[in-house]
């Protein structure tokens, strides 16, 4: 499994990445907010590749950056996609 999620990530799709993968451990970037990612491309939006390399940018600043597929926070990210009326 590339990505927790164990499913196809679309490209443009908000997951939330897990705390504990943030670069930095200040309480202030541990808020949703602040790990919202939205995913462009990489092997790690597939489910059953080798990759785990996700590309995208955060929502909060545009920051272009890559996430690993296993560091998607799955209960966070089902919660946000269910408040913008995603599945």
């Amino acid at each position: 499994m590339s990505n927790s999620l164990d499913r196809e990530i679309k490209s443009g799709e908000e997951v939330i990445v897990k705390a504990s993968a943030m670069t930095s451990q200040k309480p202030e970037l541990q808020a949703i907010e602040q790990r919202v990612f939205v995913c462009h491309g990489g092997f790690g939006m597939l489910p059953h590749t080798l990759g785990t390399k996700v590309y995208g940018h955060y929502k909060i600043d545009g920051v272009e950056d890559f996430i690993r597929g296993y560091d998607i926070d799955v209960k966070e990210t089902k919660k946000h996609q269910s408040k913008a009326g995603k599945k």
